[in-house]
Formats: C-alpha cells, sequence, structure tokens
C-alpha cells in the first residue's frame, strides 16, 4: 500500500484472530462512516490550522474520543464462544507472502468501523484505521503497518520519512533494527513484519 494510495470505497480488516468481530470500511459519500470521518476532518484541521503539529497531533487525536479497551474485554458483537478454524486455514500456513487469498467457507460476524465511536472504545485496529481515514481526507501522505507485541499483533501509521506514528501508545518515532530479529524492525514495545501486504478481494 502506497502513502497516498486510496482504500477501496467498501473494504474489511481483521485484527488476525477470530476472537473479535472483523470491521468493515464503507466510504461511499453517504456512508454514516463518511459522515464521522468528515466531522473528525474538520475538528483536526481545526487544532492544526491553530498552531499544533499534524502528525504529533494525531497520536493523540483519536484517543481522545476512543478509551482503552480493559484486558479481556469483549464488545457485545464479538463472538461468545471459540470458532474452529476451517480446513482452508491449514493450506495457507506454507504459502509465501504475496500468494493470492485463498476462498473460504468461513461466515464471520463483521461490524461498521464507526460502531466503536458510538461505543467509544477500541483497539489499535480501530484507531489506526480511524486516524488513517481522517489523515487520507486531509491528504496527509501516510500508509499502514502491521507487526506484534510479546503478547499480541499491533498495527500503526508510517509516515513518508520513515516514522511512525502509532495513535494508541501515542507515539512518533522511527523504527530501530536494535534488537530485532534479522528482517524485523523494532518500533517502541513492538516489532515490525518485514512483509507488509494487506490483500483486498473483489467481488
Amino acid at each position: 500500500m502506497g502513502f497516498t494510495e486510496p482504500l477501496p470505497l467498501a473494504s474489511t480488516f481483521s485484527d488476525g484472530t477470530l476472537r473479535t468481530a472483523f470491521v468493515s470500511i464503507d466510504l461511499q459519500s453517504s456512508s454514516r462512516l463518511s459522515q464521522c470521518i468528515n466531522e473528525l476532518s474538520a475538528q483536526a484541521l481545526e487544532r492544526i490550522n491553530s498552531g499544533e503539529e499534524a502528525h504529533q497531533m494525531f497520536t493523540r487525536f483519536i484517543g481522545e474520543y476512543m478509551e482503552a479497551v480493559p484486558e479481556d474485554f469483549k464488545f457485545p458483537w464479538d463472538p461468545q464462544e471459540q470458532i474452529p478454524l476451517p480446513p482452508e486455514f491449514a493450506q495457507a500456513a506454507p504459502l509465501n507472502p504475496g500468494h493470492a487469498p485463498l476462498s473460504t467457507s468461513l461466515v464471520h460476524v463483521t461490524v461498521p468501523l464507526e460502531s466503536f465511536l458510538f461505543v467509544q472504545r477500541g483497539v489499535c485496529l480501530q484507531k489506526v484505521l480511524l486516524t488513517s481515514l481522517v489523515m487520507r481526507n486531509l491528504q496527509i501522505p501516510h500508509r499502514l503497518r502491521a507487526g506484534a507485541s510479546e503478547f499480541s499483533g499491533h498495527i500503526w501509521i508510517e509516515l513518508p520519512d520513515g516514522r511512525l506514528l502509532d495513535p494508541t501508545w501515542q507515539v512518533l518515532k522511527a523504527p530501530s533494527k536494535q534488537g530485532a530479529l534479522p528482517g524485523w524492525f523494532r518500533f517502541d514495545q513492538s516489532f515490525l513484519y518485514q512483509d507488509q501486504l494487506y490483500p483486498f478481494a473483489a467481488n
């Protein structure tokens, strides 16, 4: 994904597990999400015009609208029981990065991104997606980057100058190779994957 590449009008994201609902994005001009993003963009632009440095402001902007999610917290729409993986998931394990997505029989609950704004809670996935959409609306170049901490996956925003912007931990700095495995980069408490792939499946 490039720094200025637009997202499709409709897309779905996952945190990589089946313990939580998938997150859907509807960017059609009449959608409820677009209305939310336009409102947030106006507030962000007002702060930038008042003198706040844009990138530093975005480390904390969305956190003012969404509280952190406590450990073991479950949203009302998240699956209440463990969902068994379909057999095709095992087929994907040995495939190389960049392989075309496999078809699956899995049916999973999907929740609109703006729903997390309304309940005022979100984890890194929702905070980064909302921050990214506001930044794209204001034509601030960036792209999504993914990695993992000791306990779970994590996602940030990368700027063209190489710095990473993290609206979850409110951090803005460049990653480092110090203390990271070969092919990885370290960012604060997490490690950045070398391979960054975000496949989209078109109907």
